[in-house]
């Protein structure tokens, strides 16, 4: 049985017993006189980011910053507590970038990692990266040559399409950072890189494999730079960094023959006399051969470059919305501002305007009032995509040229093969029995191995998915149940509609698909309950003239209508100061504790004796930038044996109820969040929900009490 870090501190329920555990004066005045001190060291460092204790102790809590973006070596991910083993992101956005290769592929991410898809031909291309890749926190990523270069969340990994070979760099490698990533192809050298991270810019050779990095050397004071490469030539890189805590703003150039960076900051483009101190000059700025523009604040500015001055281009009210730069040519300056396309000549001062949501309409024949638009440098044209994938029924992207400010060669490009690679997102963890668990996704109900990590059966029916407001689905032994249920309650209903509920039965003997019949009323206000006796469904409405059930048996898969009324859970029951972590055990925890200090998580359990023992476990204390301790809190809780997992917004607490030890962990561990809203277990496999999708871990620690 492996040893934990930490051990709770225990008080008993009754102070008369003899066998209450007491804490002497003298170690409460020390834990006291320690944590003030904590505290107050704690608040002068933090400007704005939160504390996080990650020092190994037993009941005193020390405080200690992580620094955000740290440079530490990479950690080999298999040595970690968690390996994510299977992933299902919970995202709606369609994002594409664009292929070097063809007008016409795109690099598209879905459930699976990556694809290179090409609208011309069809074609599909699958990089399973989190098949090769644990614990991937896939962000930026881009195409160069037959190499795809993706974000890893520990750094960043290479693709190769010709050898199927992935390699990762991080830090330890050169590389300035491993947050924050932007990648940036040099067009005048395919095999260079440029990348933008938190705390500077990286060269990356492609050939060689290796790293050039630069921070202080760009020359805007500060001790954190986040550069934004805007603008690449034959001869030098351009680069805006956004004023922040760490740094003072400005724009800089650099000389790719020589090295040297030139910077403009704050005595360029803060007027004097001004109390502003800070340049933020990020979102427009855009460059050509022939011209280089920026916005600061209210005003825009265009770099001379044969006095290497910057000018005055225009200035505008502050109340108006940001706009954001996307290119320059012929003297044109194109930005995006309210879903539209504005060009700008900077010699006429003539301003024109391309409606890009109504031009995306007309070609996609669809209706959306969110479009998303970025310039591709690679292919001189600009490409219109959804906002999100919920509200099309098939994806779409347009492209086309801004010839002085007009649009030309306007092209639509249909997704609709590769759309169904999207199936497992927007993710939700309907059952879990054993080491199977249910997930539904946008369009399909999926079984899921969660020992194999494989799904072991699908069911794909946009007709029936699609409809239903509500999905539920059960798993029994002979059966997979899958009940929609449509409905409307309130204003806006139509006076015909109600409640109509469709039920789907997958029988694991046969393989076969069966309907039930459906359910119609015309009343809303209808509830479903799993019936495990009768194993089928039980629809109860208490807001009728007379209580109403309906029992569906899954044998016959009619519904019958039956006196026998289900008992609801009561969804606001008041359990007092602690929850019971099932209905029967004698395990407890506090959800939220605002009655003492907030790090203290209390866990009680029954003795054998009978006495109530309540165990504090002292968290690492938090403190954000107003010097307030916002405290944990509790979202699910799972008791496996002999150990309690304790899911918060800020960690993942593991508590062995019989050696009163604990270990909290972290995104540091393995973990995709700190946080999470639904928490599993199944052997050593841990499944987690939480805002980017549904999580399957191995846990390669030991779990006590429970066989591996």
């Amino acid at each position: 049985m492996e040893e934990l870090e930490n051990s709770a501190e225990i008080e008993n329920e009754n102070p008369h017993q003899t066998e209450t555990s007491t804490i002497s004066t003298k170690r409460k005045v020390l834990m006291a006189a320690s944590f003030f001190v904590v505290l107050s060291v704690a608040t002068m460092i933090l400007s704005i980011f939160y504390v996080r204790d990650n020092a190994d102790h037993n009941t005193v809590t020390q405080d200690s910053v992580e620094r955000v973006g740290d440079t530490q070596e990479i950690v080999d991910n298999n040595q970690l507590p968690f390996v994510q083993k299977g992933y299902f992101p919970n995202t709606s956005r369609f994002n594409v970038k664009p292929d070097p290769k063809s007008t016409t592929s795109f690099i598209v991410r879905d459930g699976k990692g990556l694809s290179l898809y090409d609208a011309g031909t069809g074609s599909i291309t699958s990089i399973s990266l989190y098949d090769v890749v644990p614990n991937l926190k896939l962000g930026d990523y881009t195409k160069v040559g037959r190499l795809i270069l993706f974000v890893t969340g520990e750094g960043i990994g290479v693709y190769d399409l010709d050898t199927n070979e992935t390699q990762l760099y991080s830090t330890q490698d050169g590389l300035a950072d491993k947050s924050n990533i932007r990648f940036h192809p040099d067009p005048y050298d395919n095999n260079t890189v440029w990348i933008g991270t938190f705390r500077g810019l990286s060269r990356f050779d492609l050939s060689s494999r290796t790293f050039q990095s630069y921070s202080r050397e760009i020359g805007i004071p500060g001790s954190v730079w986040q550069p934004n490469v805007f603008y690449i030539d034959q001869n030098t890189v351009w680069v805006t960094v956004a004023a922040n805590a760490y740094n003072t703003g400005g724009v800089a150039r650099l000389n790719k023959t020589s090295g040297i960076w030139t910077a403009w900051g704050t005595e360029t483009f803060v007027p004097e006399g001004e109390v502003n101190s800070r340049v933020d000059p990020v979102y427009a700025s855009v460059g050509s051969k022939d011209n280089i523009v920026i916005e600061e604040d209210d005003t825009e500015y265009v770099f001379d470059r044969e006095l290497q001055t910057w000018n005055v281009l225009r200035t505008f009210d502050r109340d108006e919305p940001i706009a954001r730069g996307l290119h320059l040519e012929n003297d044109w300056f194109y930005f995006s501002k309210q879903q539209k396309l504005q060009a700008y000549n900077i010699i006429s001062q003539e301003t024109r305007t391309i409606d890009y949501t109504q031009l995306f309409n007309n070609s996609a024949s669809t209706s959306l009032s969110m479009v998303d638009i970025t310039y591709d440098e690679i292919h001189n044209r600009y490409i219109l995509r959804p906002s999100s994938r919920l509200f099309v029924e098939h994806a779409h992207v347009v492209t086309f040229r801004a010839v002085d400010g007009v649009p030309e060669n306007v092209q639509l490009l249909t997704f609709a093969d590769i759309y169904n690679r999207y199936q497992y997102t927007d993710t939700q963890i309907l059952d879990v029995q054993g080491s199977e668990m249910i997930i539904k996704t946008r369009n399909s109900v999926v079984l899921y191995d969660i020992q194999k990590y494989k799904p072991s059966f699908e069911l794909n029916d946009d007709d029936l998915l699609s409809n239903g407001f509500d999905v539920k689905a059960k798993l029994y032994p002979t059966a997979l149940v899958v009940h929609v249920a449509e409905y409307c309650d309130g204003m806006g209903c139509r006076d015909d509609s109600g409640y109509s509920a469709t039920t789907t039965v997958w029988n694991r003997e046969t393989g076969q698909l069966e309907l039930a019949e459906s359910f119609n009323s015309i009343n809303s206000g209808w509830r479903m309950v799993w019936d495990e006796e009768l194993v089928g469904i039980t629809l109860h409405n208490s807001y009728t003239e007379e209580p109403q059930s309906f029992a569906l048996n899954l044998t016959n898969r009619t519904y019958q209508e039956t006196t026998e009324h289900p008992e609801f859970e009561n969804r606001y029951i008041d359990y007092g100061e602690f929850v019971p972590f099932e209905s029967s055990s004698d395990v407890e925890y506090v959800k939220r504790n605002i009655k003492e200090d907030r790090n203290i998580l209390k866990v009680k359990t029954i003795r054998p004796d009978g006495i109530d023992e309540i165990h504090r476990i002292a968290l690492p204390m938090l403190v954000n930038a107003f010097g307030v301790n916002p405290g944990y809190d509790v979202t699910d809780a799972v008791l496996d044996e002999d150990v309690a997992w304790i899911l918060t917004d800020r960690g993942l607490v593991k508590f062995n109820t019989q050696t009163k030890q604990w270990k909290i962990y972290s995104s540091e561990d393995g973990l995709t969040q700190d946080e999470g809203s639904k928490l599993y277990v199944s052997g050593n496999q841990l499944i987690i929900d939480n805002s980017l999708g549904v999580n399957v871990y191995q846990y390669t620690e030991k779990l006590e009490g429970t066989p591996k």
